[in-house]
């Protein structure tokens, strides 16, 4: 049986949206500072050291001395404190990079 070019398009389609929601994953990055954390972005990568490198390509060099790089999954909605300070509700692996 031979497929036309449509149903050969419309297989790659399905597999790249299926696969996309099967190996990628998001990922928060959380800047630090003295003062406050902030929520610098939400990244699409297939495992936590993959993002934790997009995030140091992306925002250490606007990190200053004694900053904090977290980076982990997105499990539930990211809160912070009335110190502005986030709070993860639920556990997994983290991945951080301080400034020296």
């Amino acid at each position: 049986m031979t497929k036309t070019i449509v149903g050969i398009l419309a297989d790659v389609f399905l597999f790249n949206n299926i696969s996309e929601g099967l190996f990628m994953n998001k990922y928060y990055v959380v800047l630090r500072t003295k003062e406050k954390d902030e929520l610098l972005d939400v990244v699409d990568a297939l495992s936590l050291e993959e993002a934790m490198a997009i995030a140091e390509t992306r925002y250490e060099e606007q990190m200053e001395v004694r900053d904090g790089l977290f980076v982990f999954e997105v499990n539930s909605p990211l809160s912070f404190n009335e110190k502005n300070r986030f709070v993860r509700n639920s556990g997994g692996e983290m991945k951080i990079l301080i400034r020296f």
